[in-house]
């Protein structure tokens, strides 16, 4: 890979992870780069342009560094400074994210409140500048909090201006090794601070981001269609497919997914935006477009349904890289895939640098890295197959050997039966994305019509969710221990380990099997 995009971003990776693991001062940080960037000034005007390719991977790498411990690390204003608070605040902010029902023994609601200002009955509060009556004792803040809410749904929506009165807390961190994390989970997200209330009122309505409010609406409908058109669980396994969207789906159906190593189907993912792309390009063909107008027109309506989805980083790295790769085609452009799923992973870190420490952007980039790096050599050891099934059996194997070892390493499970049951599901998510569309696009014109092609899914759904059951072995629990077996936490380092030695073994292969086609 001569390619400079993919230096840097490896560098910038790097950065990253030194500012996670290692704190140092930003000022200091600052001072280098400074430092850096006088430098390759001075060598430039004096020629010596050798020494600066080091030397920008340098700046790169401490960049990557400066960037993460200024994003992440929260301000002196952060709510989270006044956490725990020893009696009830009343905290005013704007809803962030599309409130989401949990059910079960005790009905909530939770979402993401970006905190505007607090006001403080008994006492000031230390370190807070006040505002403009200082009687009444409000302060500016920032900083996202989670809130689980008891309040009914129905009131409050993405955008609305609300207050709550409330205890602020810190989240809970884990308790033993291997344990999930919920504090460092919500800190990668920007969240330091949580709070439970029984009482929200709203103060302005929709004050949200447009397209993000349009995306939002236009979800609900769906969702709403697709609950009234099928039963359950073909209904909350549809809307997973289609729209990410895992609340309603049985505790049984989903743990059947993950014991067979299929669960990604029921998350949006780049599986989900090549599919879509595929069926939306099919439909621009069918009517008569050109290709490139079709290519076009493709564009908008994926990051439309990257919206939609709610810009998850899987989604949005499969439509960077599909946008990256229509572009070069309308361009007459070829570039490789690697270069691509760089661009795209450097736009999600300076988006959101935290994003490298999440599960989902680990899988999803590793997935498609070790499908573009192993698969060529895969395909070649399975060369006595019929050419469809070699290629789809390298692909499977190739996305397997990248993904199970991060599986085991958070979630304690090593579904080895998924090499399997991908082949035959993921050929059958087609068939349930397209019905599910051609559902949805029907409904508000004949919902007649739309219940046939619903009732046509149903089966589909039905014979998915038997065949996911059957695979995961769950009334066979020896055979269930053998094709997904029960994996202990262990460190960290053996991933790398592992990853270091299947990229030396393949290395050496593609060696070896040049040096043997170059004797002949």
């Amino acid at each position: 890979m001569n390619k400079p995009i993919f230096g840097l971003t490896l560098f910038f990776i790097g950065g990253i992870i030194l500012g996670r693991y290692l704190f140092l001062p930003p000022v200091h940080l600052y001072l280098v780069l400074l430092a850096l960037l006088g430098l390759a000034v001075f060598l430039y005007l004096r020629g010596l342009r050798k020494i600066l390719t080091p030397l920008l991977f340098s700046f790169i790498f401490l960049l990557g560094a400066l960037y993460f411990i200024v994003s992440y690390y929260p301000s002196a204003h952060n709510l989270v400074n006044l956490a725990p608070s020893q009696h009830p605040v009343e905290l005013t902010g704007r809803i962030v994210n599309q409130p989401r029902l949990r059910s079960g023994k005790n009905p909530r609601v939770t979402f993401v409140l970006e905190a505007e200002k607090i006001f403080d009955q008994q006492e000031s509060l230390p370190g807070l500048s006040k505002g403009d009556d200082v009687f009444s004792q409000i302060y500016p803040v920032k900083g996202r909090v989670w809130v689980t809410s008891f309040y009914p749904y129905k009131y409050y929506d993405y955008g609305d201006r609300v207050t709550l009165k409330t205890k602020l807390r810190i989240p809970s961190g884990a308790q033993e090794k291997g344990e999930f994390d919920w504090r460092r989970y919500l800190s990668y997200q920007g969240i330091w601070t949580e709070a439970t209330t029984g009482r929200i009122t709203v103060r302005e309505r929709k004050k949200g981001n447009f397209l993000l409010s349009l995306a939002y609406g236009e979800k609900n409908r769906m969702m709403g269609i697709i609950d009234n058109i099928l039963p359950l669980p073909s209904s909350a396994i549809l809307k997973g497919i289609i729209l990410g969207d895992q609340e309603s789906l049985p505790p049984e159906v989903l743990s059947d997914f993950r014991r067979t190593g299929t669960a990604h189907v029921l998350v949006v993912s780049g599986l989900h935006v090549g599919l879509v792309l595929l069926i939306i390009f099919l439909l621009f063909k069918t009517v008569g477009l050109p290709t490139k107008w079709a290519t076009a027109l493709s564009l908008p309506l994926l990051f439309y349904y990257a919206l939609l989805t709610g810009l998850r980083a899987p989604v949005l790295r499969a439509t960077l890289m599909a946008s990256v790769g229509l572009v070069a085609y309308l361009l007459n452009r070829e570039t490789p895939l690697l270069v691509i799923l760089s661009l795209a992973a450097l736009f999600i870190l300076i988006l959101r640098p935290t994003s490298l420490f999440t599960v989902s952007f680990q899988l999803s980039f590793i997935a498609v890295a070790g499908i573009v790096y192993l698969t060529p050599q895969l395909e070649k050891m399975l060369k006595m197959l019929p050419l469809w099934i070699g290629r789809s059996l390298a692909v499977s194997l190739a996305a397997q050997l990248s993904i199970l070892p991060l599986l085991a390493y958070y979630f304690q499970q090593l579904p080895l039966i998924g090499l399997v049951a991908n082949l035959a599901i993921v050929p059958t998510m087609t068939i349930i994305l397209a019905l599910g569309f051609l559902t949805l696009g029907l409904a508000p014109i004949s919902l007649s019509v739309a219940q046939i092609v619903a009732n046509t899914n149903w089966l589909v759904l039905s014979g998915l969710s038997k065949l996911v059951h059957f695979l995961s072995f769950s009334s066979f629990p020896v055979v269930s221990s053998l094709v997904c077996p029960q994996v202990s936490s262990f460190s960290f380092w053996l991933l790398l380990v592992y990853y270091a030695v299947l990229i030396i073994f393949i290395y050496l292969l593609k060696r070896l099997s040049r040096a043997i086609s170059s004797s002949q």
